[in-house]
């Protein structure tokens, strides 16, 4: 798999290249990709537009990862990341605001909407006043952090998953083959359950 940016957008061949083509192209891999073989190719008319660098495998793939990083300077910087500050949910606060709730007296809110007029509870009131009953709660028993994303940063991401792919560019780096196999194989578990709690998430 190769990862790369424009502006001069190179061309990946994967293995045996027999013939490129009559055009005057640069080959951007120069390290082996899979053993002791250079089978994967990335070509461009533009020499050392890139510098190619290996990194972990992607996924079940037997291929190291190829990535490509411009050489040039770019005129567009990617977005500094953002600090931002949420809320901590667990199953003590859960149970705390059920307990809150279990023990409020709605009417109060129906009385404080009811409408002389028309002898009848104003519907509107009644749902403003209970929102803003439920979010002073909310605030008061839920914690918050401060947390900092980044521009291309997954919704499914989390400190777990940071973990794992700490784990496995450390174990890339270290040589260790069986270390770095284990460590493929949390970073994927990690990964599929990061998106099955995510997905949880959207449906509730």
């Amino acid at each position: 798999m190769v990862k790369c940016r424009p502006f001069y957008l190179p061309v990946y061949i994967p293995s045996r290249v027999d013939q490129i083509t009559s055009l005057i192209v640069y080959q951007y891999v120069s390290f082996l990709t899979k053993g002791k073989n250079i089978l994967d190719h990335i070509y461009s008319n533009v020499k050392a537009a890139y510098i190619s660098v290996p990194h972990p495998h992607f996924r079940e793939s037997d291929h190291l990862g190829v990535f490509l990083y411009p050489t040039y300077r770019q005129l567009l910087k990617q977005a500094s990341p953002v600090s931002k500050t949420v809320q901590v949910w667990n199953e003590e606060t859960d149970l705390l605001l059920q307990e809150c709730f279990n023990t409020t007296n709605w009417d109060v809110f129906k009385a404080t909407a009811w409408c002389e007029e028309n002898c009848s509870v104003d519907l509107e009131e009644n749902a403003l006043v209970v929102t803003s009953y439920i979010s002073m709660c909310t605030d008061n028993i839920v914690s918050m952090k401060c947390c900092k994303t980044f521009p291309n940063q997954k919704r499914w991401m989390n400190c777990e998953v940071r973990s794992m792919l700490h784990a496995r560019s450390t174990a890339f780096a270290s040589g260790d083959a069986e270390a770095y196999k284990k460590a493929r194989y949390n970073l994927c578990r990690s990964i599929r359950e990061a998106k099955r709690q995510y997905k949880l998430k959207l449906e509730g």
